[in-house]
């Protein structure tokens, strides 16, 4: 469950139990990322819809269920 730290900004994703080495992000994409917030935020009904920005993570599958704890 523990991701390596970089001081030097490189970044780590888990995919399928392989740990993935990202170089870091540079001008283009936070121009990109912001440019996209900014259309959403002006289009999107703020009641129905929250927009997250920045470098946050995902899970897009879930833990098998011998990793799954009860709270």
């Amino acid at each position: 469950m523990a991701m390596p730290e970089a001081e030097d900004g490189t970044h780590y994703e888990l995919s399928e139990g392989e740990l993935i080495t990202l170089p870091p992000r540079g001008f283009r994409h936070g121009f990109i990322q912001g440019s996209v917030f900014r259309v959403l935020d002006a289009a999107l009904d703020r009641k129905r819809f929250v927009i997250a920005s920045g470098d946050i993570g995902f899970r897009l599958c879930p833990l098998p269920s011998a990793a799954q704890t009860s709270p």
